[in-house]
């Protein structure tokens, strides 16, 4: 009884919201109409850090890059920001949904054999780049390195990262596999009759950073279409299989 006493109590003062040092009440404001939406775009609106890493460049920022800005930006110590809106952060959040949904079905229906990333267990203190290992256990938590994370590969060199959407080994020949993953409106889904070149080029540049990581990679990337809106009519996903972006468009790249 003395347990279930002690919880009451710290419900209440819980309840009462008494305000500590460590715990300072907030400052009153009004609640108006758009209270919550507001706070959502007080976040949204905030500048977003180009991705790659301090002294990096993300892959992905390699196309369209203007490389006088770039390097102003290295020699200046700019870290990198660009202006973001409300609507790029739900089309980010839609895009990465349907990546991650795509990417779980796939790697529950292989199960997980094959599919490369970064695996660890459910405590965390055990992780492993690479292959899913089946039956391979956390030596702390004992649970198996079935959580997935992407893999970050790098050329340390050309101080290039990159983060594959998903990395898998073909089971008849052996080779890495790389797998861009898109999601278009139904009415330009519809009319996609082959993947665009820049996505193209965004699967090509893992696949040469895989390359420049001795990793046995596939001669054909993928580029792999979600449709964002729901339809009776034909299918939800696109699949092509395609030509890697030739050599010398990447070399004047990196």
């Amino acid at each position: 009884m003395s347990l279930l006493r002690n919880m009451v109590a710290r419900l209440e003062r819980q309840a009462r919201n008494t305000p500590t040092d460590s715990n300072p009440l907030p400052a009153e404001e009004e609640h108006g109409e758009s209270y919550l939406i507001d706070k959502v775009r007080s976040l949204d609106r905030r500048p977003e850090k180009i991705r790659g890493g301090k002294g990096y460049i993300h892959g992905s920022a390699l196309i369209g890059i203007c490389p006088r800005r770039y390097a102003l930006q290295i020699l200046s110590g700019d870290t990198g920001v660009r202006p973001v809106r409300e609507q790029d952060r739900i089309m980010w959040a839609i895009g990465r949904a349907v990546e991650k949904h795509i990417r779980e079905q796939f790697a529950r229906a292989v199960k997980r054999r094959g599919v490369i990333g970064l695996w660890r267990c459910k405590c965390g203190k055990t992780k492993r780049e690479g292959p899913y290992s089946p039956g391979e256990k956390c030596g702390s938590c004992g649970q198996l390195l079935s959580i997935y994370r992407e893999i970050t590969l790098f050329d340390h060199e050309h101080r290039i990262a990159g983060n594959p959407d998903l990395l898998y080994l073909r089971p008849d020949n052996h080779k890495v596999r790389t797998v861009e993953v898109k999601s278009k409106k139904r009415e330009l889904f519809d009319e996609l009759k082959a993947p665009e070149p820049t996505h193209i080029v965004q699967a090509s540049i893992y696949r040469r950073l895989g390359i420049i990581n001795h990793m046995p990679m596939d001669d054909k990337v993928s580029i792999i279409y979600g449709s964002k809106d729901y339809s009776f009519r034909g299918t939800a996903y696109k699949e092509f299989h395609v030509e890697p972006t030739p050599d010398n468009q990447l070399d004047a790249m990196w």
